[in-house]
């Protein structure tokens, strides 16, 4: 699997990175490039690798990210932040106040994915790595985060704890 990159916007990038193995729909993650990077929803731990290793020779450099922010925090949006928060030096994980216990400590969250998708569901969805307290940004709603030129809006959708980013260019 490779990562597909498309411009949807001015410097906003979709990366695709193929069909998710359990759910069967497409890997898509968001890169907003701006002085303060962010990657929206950035999938599973296997879509994370995927962004991880497919992203330089493509010439995002994903070194310079400020910002994780999944919209919420099933696995396929949100499993593969810690991923790479391991990896990278710099970003902050943005989090709904709920999502983000379980993302700081995601031993609920893999007891849940393995009662649903079995017990080595990580073999096709990849690890789910707990975030470091420090690394993580647990977000108001309303709450607006400055990229640079442009700015995010978080919104609480309701459902599944979800956040909604509303952009606009200051």
């Amino acid at each position: 699997m490779s990562v597909q990159i498309r411009n949807v916007a001015q410097d906003t990038y979709l990366l695709d990175c193929g069909r998710d193995p359990f759910f069967s729909t497409s890997n898509i993650a968001y890169f907003l490039d701006d002085e303060m990077p962010a990657l929206i929803d950035p999938g599973s731990g296997t879509a994370a690798a995927e962004l991880f290793n497919g992203m330089g020779p493509l010439g995002i450099d994903l070194q310079r990210l400020s910002y994780i922010i999944p919209t919420h925090i099933h696995l396929d949006h949100g499993g593969g932040a810690g991923y790479l928060v391991q990896r990278l030096s710099r970003p902050k994980v943005v989090l709904h106040p709920k999502g983000a216990a379980h993302l700081t400590d995601t031993s609920v969250l893999v007891r849940g994915a393995r009662l649903i998708f079995g017990q080595d569901f990580e073999h096709s969805l990849g690890p789910v790595v707990s975030i470091p307290k420090e690394r993580v940004h647990v977000a108001s709603d309303g709450e607006v985060i400055r990229l640079g030129r442009r700015e995010l809006k978080v919104v609480f959708s309701p459902g599944h704890e979800c956040t909604t980013l509303l952009c606009s260019t200051a």
